[in-house]
């Protein structure tokens, strides 16, 4: 689950780690991140060294945020946009200090690029690994 949220958001691993229950709001379809890259959680090496055994294919957490940007650019959201939601900071662009995209905008720049990548990618059943909890 800690990947697909990942994959779907482009919050960092110890974002989605660090959120807690009254933070999400199932009704409106929408969470709060706090305290981003604040921290200090580890990065989750036994599930991406799961994966990466299971599938041949080498990648970090961060590989799923540069996928999720790079289809906001493809799918012509703007830049403007994809920085707040990367939750990068645009205090050093004096441009971007005037843009303050509403929640419901920001909703739908991640719904459109969590479509493409649902639409791009196939459940396959037989090929589904259940990966092993920290004990």
């Amino acid at each position: 689950m800690l990947f697909i949220i990942l994959a779907l958001t482009t919050l960092r691993d110890q974002d989605v780690r660090f959120l807690k229950w009254k933070d999400v709001n199932f009704k409106n379809d929408c969470f709060i991140a706090r305290d981003t890259k604040e921290s200090v959680m580890g990065i989750p090496r036994k599930p991406i060294t799961q994966v990466c055994k299971t599938t041949g294919i080498e990648f970090s957490s961060h590989d799923l945020k540069r996928t999720f940007l790079t289809i906001g650019e493809a799918s012509m959201i703007p830049f403007s946009l994809l920085k707040p939601l990367a939750n990068h900071k645009t205090n050093n662009d004096v441009t971007g200090g005037y843009i303050n995209p509403e929640a419901k905008i920001m909703k739908a720049a991640t719904f459109k690029i969590a479509d493409y990548i649902q639409q791009h990618t196939a459940l396959d059943e037989q090929n589904i690994v259940t990966l092993k909890t920290g004990s």
